[in-house]
């Protein structure tokens, strides 16, 4: 059964006027929004306080409709449910922003209403979605890569092997299913799905649904396209 997302706040962070009116349409079809607050400072989220507005009520997502340096973007989303609204369409940007604990990436211009609905709902139930409109670059050519020592030599060995069973669990957990929906859809019983997750999360060295799918993300065992979105 699906359960369905609870109220929330919602603080979005614009440069100006013309960028706010193109966030407050793109939440235009999000009905589960309590309050919505436009144009706060940087310092605002970084510090938790919003001024001339009633305290955000919990849950509240931080809109980013800015790019920021990835420090203070850490430092927003380990205090709030992060949605940031990107102007870059490469992949890459959009994964270095879920490194740094955002859940949701969509692309100014590239999203509408609906899709934002979808994001916020996915951030609120603690998944992850990826915007449509982002772009994996070209392949570029492949060169010989320089030798690794060390540390880093170290480190490209820690890429996490998973079986073919536990890869096709975690497909089905990204994509929002529970145990016992995943167990369904593989023949399998909920306790063995239970079983295999326990080791996915061993593997990828994670503790909740989120950096579960963030980690398999990054790591390539699940495509962006089949985060879970949180409908």
């Amino acid at each position: 059964m699906t359960v369905e997302p609870v109220p929330y706040d919602v603080i979005a962070l614009v440069r100006d006027p013309l960028a706010g009116m193109g966030v407050r349409f793109l939440l235009s079809e999000a009905h589960r929004i309590r309050d919505l607050t436009l144009r706060c400072q940087v310092q605002d989220l970084l510090t938790g306080t919003v001024p001339d507005t009633s305290a955000p009520r919990r849950p509240a997502v931080a809109v980013l409709g800015v790019d920021l340096p990835p420090a203070q973007l850490r430092r927003i989303c380990d205090r709030w449910p992060t949605l940031v609204v990107a102007s870059a369409t490469a992949m890459s940007s959009a994964l270095a922003a879920i490194r740094c604990g955002a859940r949701s990436v969509l692309v100014a211009g590239a999203t509408d209403p609906a899709e934002m609905r979808i994001a916020l709902d996915a951030v609120v139930s603690g998944g992850i979605h990826l915007g449509r409109g982002l772009q994996w670059a070209p392949a570029e050519p492949v060169r010989a890569a320089p030798a690794r020592t060390g540390s880093a030599a170290a480190e490209s060995r820690q890429l996490p092997a998973l079986a073919p069973r536990e890869v096709q669990t975690l497909r089905l957990i990204a994509r929002g299913l529970t145990h016992a929906q995943a167990a369904r859809e593989l023949g399998l019983t909920a306790a063995t799905v239970d079983t295999y997750v326990k080791r996915i999360r061993t593997k990828l060295a994670v503790g909740n649904k989120a950096e579960l799918t963030r980690r398999a993300i990054e790591f390539g065992y699940v495509p962006a396209q089949l985060a879970a979105t949180g409908s």
